[in-house]
């Protein structure tokens, strides 16, 4: 039994409804832009923290 939306073309798998981006790939990518400031900022506090404790 195939998943839905699938269809089998020469031995490979294509989704029939999905060819292009989809919205919910948009929106990923677009929080991902939108978190990457933040990790950065978290992660220069993290290790500002780290070396004042080795001291």
């Amino acid at each position: 039994m195939r998943a839905y939306g699938e269809m089998e073309q020469h031995g490979k798998y294509t989704l029939e409804d999905y060819g292009g981006w989809s919205r919910n790939h948009t929106r990923a990518a677009s929080i991902r832009r939108w978190k990457r400031p933040l990790k950065k900022r978290a992660r220069q506090v993290c290790r500002a923290m780290l070396r004042r404790m080795e001291r």
